[in-house]
């Protein structure tokens, strides 16, 4: 529904090619520092979209000719701190898969996930703690990481009977904090860090939505992590009020009918309105995806 404004920035990989692999080469340097094992490196140096980098560099060549060096890094510890955010989510959610691929839970368990994530997060902390870097960058990558972690724990409250707004905020925390930080942390401009911390909330937003749109668009009912663990999502929160039933009784075609509600176009039209806003703020600024 939303697939065309993400797969704009995703579109970027070929141009900012030389770029993703200076990211890629520090997070690389990062994790030999941890000494996680090299299958978990492996997993974490493959998975991924950097999608989050992805939208910050379209952002910073519209100001920098050539992005400063210490941008680099700090966007390869924004893609190591959103990786074991998603080692803590799959243990809470039960997801055995995490994009096409089994996860770390799946793989290991939720005890050696759970250390691994608390692991890798302290390492990444102490790294941009000793980068040098200045403390204004620092304060507010811990806020980041902050309002991630609340998010998650504001997510855990959330029910069957939680509202739109309460959605938003949590996607908010924990999705569009990292946006937003990756996007404004190399600008100085205070006027500039404001209107592209809206234009990455935004994206954050829509970004989330469809991802939770996603991952009802597969075949086969088992497949869908949000379905079977009743997560808290846009098509949950939309159709769960007139069709709980279909989210209790978990089957083939109970699956196959909310599919057929969300494909629908009174659903679409119902989504456009629900983020017509963020919508509006994405299309119309004049930060924008070339």
């Amino acid at each position: 529904m939303f697939s065309e404004l993400i797969k704009l920035v995703l579109d970027k990989k070929t141009t900012y090619h030389t770029d993703l692999n200076i990211i890629n080469n520090y997070i690389e340097k990062i994790l030999f520092k941890t000494k996680i094992q090299n299958d978990i490196c492996q997993i974490i140096m493959s998975s991924g979209k950097r999608i989050r980098s992805l939208f910050a560099l379209d952002i910073y060549y519209q100001y920098y000719k050539i992005i400063p060096i210490h941008i680099y890094k700090i966007l390869a510890l924004v893609e190591l701190i959103h990786f074991g955010s998603l080692l803590h989510d799959d243990v809470i959610d039960k997801n055995n898969v995490r994009r096409g691929k089994r996860s770390v839970y799946n793989l290991y368990g939720s005890k050696k996930t759970i250390l691994l994530g608390d692991y890798l997060l302290i390492k990444i902390f102490n790294e941009i703690t000793k980068s040098h870097f200045d403390q204004c960058i620092i304060d507010r990558f811990i806020k980041t990481a902050s309002a991630i972690a609340y998010g998650a724990c504001f997510e855990q409250n959330l029910n069957t009977t939680c509202c739109f707004k309460d959605y938003i905020k949590t996607v908010s925390l924990k999705t569009s904090s990292l946006f937003r930080f990756a996007s404004t942390i190399g600008l100085r401009n205070l006027e500039n860090i404001s209107k592209i911390g809206i234009y990455a909330t935004c994206f954050g937003i829509i970004y989330q939505v469809q991802n939770d749109l996603d991952d009802y668009n597969i075949e086969i009912f088992e497949n869908s992590e949000d379905y079977i663990q009743n997560n808290v999502t846009y098509p949950f929160i939309k159709l769960s009020s007139k069709h709980l039933q279909l989210f209790i009784n978990k089957n083939q075609d109970n699956f196959l009918q909310i599919k057929k509600f969300i494909q629908s176009e009174e659903f679409k039209r119902q989504a456009i309105f629900d983020l017509s806003k963020y919508l509006k703020r994405l299309t119309n600024s004049n930060v924008h995806i070339k």
